[in-house]
């Protein structure tokens, strides 16, 4: 497992952070994502063989979020 804060981009209210959560606790290999509005950060504990970034990118993106992958 892998613990990670990245930078998420669009998420504006606690509905958004809801939202955000519940998509990506149910995808397979993410055990923990906590979104926090103030910071737009979230915080992932998740395995990266059956989760990678760019998998979790390209479903916040189609949900109309931007995470932002460290370089």
């Amino acid at each position: 497992m892998k613990n990670q804060t990245f930078r998420l981009e669009g998420m504006g209210c606690p509905r958004c952070k809801a939202r955000v959560e519940q998509l990506l606790l149910a995808t397979d290999g993410v055990e923990r994502a906590e979104a926090i509005v103030e910071t737009s950060t979230l915080h992932l504990v998740f395995n990266p063989e059956k989760a990678p970034a760019p998998l979790l990118q390209s479903l916040l993106a189609e949900a109309g979020y931007r995470l932002v992958l460290p370089d």
